[in-house]
């Protein structure tokens, strides 16, 4: 791993969403919230320069996944969050954790390592709600050249256990076929050192 340059929030908001209206569980909510708020769809990927667009768009990562609100997958989490961009490469994936959630825990067997999804996906396990079909989709896309946003990825710092905020899916499809990883993926850190009163840490 490699961390970068520091950035904003509204830089990782930005991108949190640009991932997530693309997603088969939350694009449909994402693109609702817009309609209700009468917010243009563009409005997700545009660049964070203007402070009212970055408002609009806190509210509705606040609104469908509860940021800011102590909610959902934002529960507990840290407000003193530092946020940085940096890079990935493939030796990286096996050290990386999904977050402590029944579905990747049992796809896991427990231990929350993407080499253990691999396993347990090539196996056929199937567990609830979640298709694993939906790896393969994203890896079709990958290949055929899709553009795919960063993976969030928290940390207490640099050399601590990093756990996956946002891009589970997509890591899990790089991880079914590795030699597609690029030389570095590009990512954005988060850093807070009391990340461990996070539940899904």
């Amino acid at each position: 791993m490699k961390v970068d340059k520091r950035i904003s929030n509204d830089v990782m908001i930005a991108e949190f969403l640009s991932a997530e209206i693309n997603s088969d569980r939350f694009g449909d909510k994402i693109r609702g919230i817009l309609r209700e708020k009468g917010y243009s769809k563009e409005l997700i990927n545009k660049p964070v320069f203007d402070q009212e667009e970055n408002e609009k768009r806190q509210v509705v990562l606040a609104e469908c996944r509860g940021y800011g609100l102590d909610k959902n997958i934002f529960e507990n989490f840290p407000d003193d969050m530092e946020w940085f961009e940096g890079t990935i490469n493939v030796n990286d994936l096996d050290s990386l954790k999904y977050i402590n959630w029944d579905w990747w825990l049992k796809i896991t067997d427990g231990t929350r390592l993407i080499r253990d999804a691999e396993k347990n996906i090539r196996k056929g396990k199937e567990v609830g709600e979640l298709e694993v079909e939906r790896f393969e989709r994203i890896l079709m896309a990958i290949k055929k050249g899709r553009k795919i946003a960063r993976p969030i990825i928290v940390a207490k710092d640099r050399d601590c256990q990093l756990v996956i905020l946002e891009g589970h899916a997509r890591l899990t499809a790089y991880g079914l076929d590795r030699t597609i990883f690029p030389k570095e993926l590009p990512v954005i850190f988060g850093f807070s050192k009391s990340i461990g009163g996070w539940d899904l840490y």
